[in-house]
């Protein structure tokens, strides 16, 4: 099932495959789309996916609000027993989460292929969009 939303810029899609949901972000993530995200994100994980990957590929701006969006999901998914991760994420999003000490708790992947993570080790993007839920062919390519 795909989900998607457009507001202006605010376009966000939501793709469910394989127990995985890929949620393409907007290129601002800001207090005034947050709660429309954050809606989509849950009705979908209602509906039983464990694995959440957020791809930064359009987004340029996010706000804390957003951070904070982001780890309440994280924790709702954790205790089910899954995972969030981010792709995608250009060098300057990259720089902002390292400073608030984000990476510390999502494995996050630059638009360039590298990958910084806390728990395990992957080599590449590609390597860590399927192992959200351990199948190889979880999430598609990015």
């Amino acid at each position: 099932m795909d989900n998607t939303f457009c507001r202006g810029d605010d376009f966000v899609a939501v793709e469910k495959r394989d127990g995985c949901l890929r949620v393409t972000l907007p290129q601002e993530i800001t207090m005034y789309n947050i709660g429309s995200i954050e809606e989509s994100v849950a009705a979908n994980l209602c509906d039983g996916e464990n694995h959440v990957l957020f791809d930064f590929a359009k987004t340029r701006t996010v706000y804390s609000s957003a951070l904070a969006m982001m780890v309440r999901i994280r924790r709702f998914v954790v205790k089910r027993g899954g995972s969030v991760k981010f792709v995608n994420v250009c060098d300057h999003l990259y720089e902002v989460f390292t400073t608030a000490n984000i990476d510390r708790i999502f494995t996050i992947s630059r638009k360039n292929g590298a990958t910084t993570v806390v728990q395990g080790v992957f080599a590449a993007r590609q390597e860590a969009i399927p192992s959200c839920s351990g199948n190889r062919s979880v999430c598609g390519a990015a």
